[in-house]
């Protein structure tokens, strides 16, 4: 089962027949019983305002629950390159770290899965293949990963209720950070409902950093 808390009370209810004694009735078709060793296994999701519903304890009850993690940064670079067909690797590195980042961020209550990195990577090569060669200008490359990271992430992550920013801001301050044009102590200097701009110094270093890893 793809997501357990999607399916309404009603279809849970019959499943735990299935469940407890391994057998099922279907309508015209009679009794079904299950083979030996038979598991049902299914994934839940946190709990969305539309579209889920709340599993009864009677069903939790026969169930075992495993908790899974993410991935390793290195098995999410591997499924960016295997799923976009990217062989940028910088790219891949950069997407990965990006969306890793937003699972620790103090202001982020629940960061974003593999699949922001896929759609960052997608997103970018779709808006640098506008730009072509005007891509090996910093500024543009710094405004297309923002734009990138805007639309792949700006969905997928949840912020604490305490928070004072926006989306973008927090996106926004991760994706600087990646690149290298801020440091994260700059964090302490954000006022509310405003980014911290890059200081001179760090832009011209992430200009000859960004210069020199393209040589």
């Amino acid at each position: 089962m793809t997501s357990l808390t999607e399916f309404p009370p009603d279809a849970l209810n019959v499943l735990m027949r299935a469940i407890e004694e391994g057998e099922i009735v279907v309508p015209r078709v009679g009794l079904i019983n299950s083979n030996n060793g038979f598991r049902l296994v299914s994934a839940q999701n946190p709990y969305d305002d539309v579209g889920t519903s709340k599993v009864s304890m009677g069903i939790f009850d026969r169930l075992c629950k495993l908790k899974m993690t993410y991935q390793s940064k290195e098995e999410e670079e591997q499924i960016v390159k295997l799923r976009t067909d990217c062989k940028d690797e910088k790219l891949v590195e950069q997407a990965v770290e990006i969306t890793r980042r937003t699972r620790n961020h103090p202001e982020i209550k629940q960061g974003a899965s593999v699949r922001g990195a896929m759609h960052f990577v997608e997103i970018f090569q779709q808006l640098t293949d506008l730009e072509k060669e005007n891509i090996q200008d910093f500024e543009i490359y710094l405004s297309l990963a923002l734009d990138a990271a805007y639309m792949a992430l700006g969905s997928k992550i949840w912020l604490v209720e305490t928070s004072q920013k926006t989306p973008e801001q927090v996106i926004k301050q991760i994706v600087l950070e990646v690149l290298r044009i801020i440091s994260p102590s700059e964090e302490t200097r954000i006022r509310p409902y405003r980014m911290s701009e890059p200081s001179s110094e760090f832009l011209e270093e992430s200009r000859k950093f960004f210069r020199s890893s393209n040589q």
